[in-house]
């Protein structure tokens, strides 16, 4: 059985973002991105109304990665430490090594390649220094961005969620297909 242990928080830098552990500071950055309708379209969420909603959110982020339970990391460009996105690992189950992966993106910097550049290093991190076997992806069927953006790193699609999240598709990569 696995052991997760997110301490320190492992920062990473690619070509050219930053991804690095939520700061309290980013509330505002993640309230703009969770209160845009569209960020929303493809989740059984509701757009942020308050700010308080990203605080207390972060709380919970950061309360999570200290107790080994998810980690999360809000995504930079290197030029500009503003949060423009994050993503995350979660759903962690040490006895069968999986996790899930999740990512969203503020809308401006949607389509630029962010979360493609961000992915590589996220399940690179998942497969050798946390020893997952699996890693699952669960996006709204109808999300074909984030369907795309999936299958560029091998996730195949192994069918839909039962019940009233049938719309839900569930991707996987083993740590067998997957491609540095």
């Amino acid at each position: 059985m696995l052991v997760f242990d997110f301490y320190p928080f492992p920062d990473f830098t690619t070509t050219r973002l930053n991804l690095r552990s939520f700061k309290k500071h980013d509330a505002t950055s993640l309230f703009e991105t969770r209160a845009f309708p569209e960020n929303s379209r493809y989740l059984d969420r509701t757009p942020y109304q308050k700010i308080k909603e990203a605080d207390d959110f972060i709380d919970k982020i950061m309360d999570g990665v200290k107790n080994n339970k998810w980690i999360n990391w809000g995504i930079t460009l290197k030029d500009n430490p503003k949060m423009v996105g994050s993503i995350c690992l979660w759903n962690l189950n040490a006895e069968n090594a999986t996790g899930e992966l999740g990512y969203e993106m503020h809308p401006d910097f949607q389509g630029k390649g962010i979360i493609t550049e961000s992915i590589g290093k996220i399940i690179e991190y998942g497969f050798t220094t946390m020893q997952l076997q699996k890693i699952e992806a669960v996006p709204h069927q109808d999300n074909k961005a984030s369907i795309r953006v999936l299958e560029k790193f091998n996730f195949k699609y192994v069918g839909n969620l039962e019940g009233k999240d049938a719309q839900l598709a569930i991707y996987e990569l083993t740590v067998d297909d997957f491609m540095i």
